[in-house]
């Protein structure tokens, strides 16, 4: 004799099946759509570059401050390029961002920042920022300067986690050299955040930028100079190696802690 249950036995029972259908759904269009905005971005190749002083004060506010904060840039250290990691297309090819080192007044409390990235959920407790990010031009036949892309304030990640992560790059300069670069991705080292410089507007107010150390495989051949031009003006760079990867990220949760 075939078993039979109460109506509404089966009608609960179809509830609980729809019900778990819609949260599996929801997650999956949530994983979907963050795979989908993560991948609007480039990620960032960045060389270290032979030094150039600067003395420059403006005013800072980003997501986390909450408030106008006056800076001073005292040093040109880095050059970033869009570059094309594991051999995903570049979005945005005339993208590149030259970072400054910088000094910033008033409290900066320690932070513990989760987010997501192509490299999972993480954690990092952030210090004081340190470098300021600004959308340059490299100058060459056909360039302009970078419309659609932040200024970044970037934080010191106080964290001592670490990765041990392959990868391949191609980059203009790598093009150049004729061959990819292999590398590591080893551990974090700054949180680039969505900034207001002197009142500019965040172009991308969910687009964060988890920076780690790289350790090259294999080195392409020395790069020379390059001239660029940003808000600041222009200059002559002097590009050494690459160390440092940029990856797009999106925030989770920001909480101080002590």
């Amino acid at each position: 004799m075939p078993l039979t249950f109460p109506l509404e036995y089966c009608r609960e029972y179809e509830m609980i099946c729809l019900q778990r259908f819609h949260l599996r759904s929801s997650l999956l269009l949530f994983v979907f759509s963050m795979v989908l905005h993560l991948n609007c971005y480039d990620h960032f190749k960045v060389y270290q570059v032979e030094k150039i002083e600067v003395n420059r004060k403006i005013m800072l506010e980003d997501p986390f401050e909450k408030i106008q904060l006056p800076a001073l840039l005292t040093a040109i250290e880095f050059f970033a390029t869009p570059v094309s990691k594991n051999n995903k297309k570049i979005k945005q090819p005339e993208a590149h961002l030259t970072w400054y080192r910088m000094q910033v007044d008033g409290p900066h409390p320690t932070r513990r920042v989760t987010f997501t990235n192509q490299f999972g959920t993480q954690s990092w407790k952030i210090g004081a920022p340190v470098y300021l990010l600004v959308p340059t031009e490299k100058i060459e036949f056909g360039s302009a300067l970078p419309e659609k892309l932040n200024c970044f304030q970037c934080y010191r990640v106080l964290s001592d986690d670490s990765l041990t992560i392959k990868v391949i790059f191609m980059d203009q300069f790598d093009q150049k050299a004729g061959k990819k670069q292999i590398a590591v991705v080893r551990k974090p080292l700054y949180l680039g955040v969505p900034v207001k410089q002197n009142n500019t507007a965040i172009v991308h107010p969910d687009f964060y930028l988890a920076c780690y150390l790289v350790t090259p495989i294999e080195m392409n051949p020395p790069l020379k100079q390059v001239t660029i031009r940003n808000q600041f003006g222009q200059c002559l760079l002097q590009v050494q190696n690459s160390l440092i990867l940029g990856v797009p990220s999106k925030i989770k949760q920001v909480e101080e802690v002590k």
